[in-house]
């Protein structure tokens, strides 16, 4: 209550409640409802050759992982070793738990990174990569938070061979180290993202017609054999082992 000068009459001041803003909806692309289950034993996707997936100076790979199985998992991969994004498992081969760029044969010749990704929990990685001259430029991200740069000798971002496919949830041609756990929106530009790109867009369904977007898996696929890219590059990807 409140009384007003000079005079014997009180005033009540009613305030009214300030209503709870609204809860925002869930992300569309982190919601994870209808991510695709890799068994870690024979289960991945191939997409065939398309001019759209060989990449020149510069390479961008993201993905919302899930990971289940403490081995190697290649999260994705070109041809016979090119330019692939992998999750190094309990270190048989360089450091446990890290975020690997793949631009060789030789695994612990790869590149690491510094930050560590948890099983058995939901979590956005990428990786950037650019040929500076001599060498590329790669960071990751884990979250949205960057780590590097590092650097590789590798003198040019390698596209696995001639006219060579994209092999998802294992390791290329190699037929080997799958990944086990689940994966949901994969995308893969001819772009560096930069670090405020990736913060913004990795809760966020995408339109598929971003500049530099060649691929792009939201991963909703809940029976059939074949994976919808929803980039304008039909890159469409079969199924393989994946029955259920």
């Amino acid at each position: 209550h409140t009384k007003e000068a000079g005079t014997a009459t009180t005033f009540k001041v009613a305030l009214d409640a300030t209503p709870a803003p609204p809860i925002p909806p869930t992300p569309a692309s982190n919601n994870h409802n209808k991510a695709l289950n890799f068994d870690s034993t024979n289960d991945y996707v191939a997409v065939q050759h398309n001019s759209s997936l060989d990449m020149g100076e510069k390479l961008t790979m993201s993905a919302w992982v899930y990971p289940t199985d403490n081995g190697w998992s290649n999260i994705a991969m070109r041809g016979n070793y090119g330019y692939g994004f992998a999750l190094s498992g309990n270190g048989t081969c360089g450091s446990s738990n890290r975020l690997v760029y793949w631009d060789q044969s030789i695994c612990s010749s790869s590149i690491f990174s510094a930050v560590t990704y948890t099983l058995n929990t939901w979590q956005h990685v990428a990786v950037t990569v650019e040929d500076i001259g001599t060498q590329l430029r790669i960071y990751f991200y884990l979250d949205g938070v960057q780590d590097g740069p590092y650097y590789s000798n590798i003198t040019a971002i390698n596209n696995g061979g001639t006219s060579k496919p994209l092999y998802i949830a294992e390791q290329g041609e190699c037929f080997c180290n799958y990944f086990g756990g689940n994966l949901d929106e994969l995308r893969i530009w001819n772009v560096v993202r930069t670090e405020a790109e990736i913060q913004a867009n990795m809760n966020n369904a995408l339109t598929g017609n971003e500049s530099g977007l060649v691929a792009y898996y939201k991963m909703n696929e809940g029976s059939g054999t074949s994976l919808a890219d929803s980039s304008s590059n039909s890159n469409t990807g079969t199924l393989y082992n994946m029955t259920n």
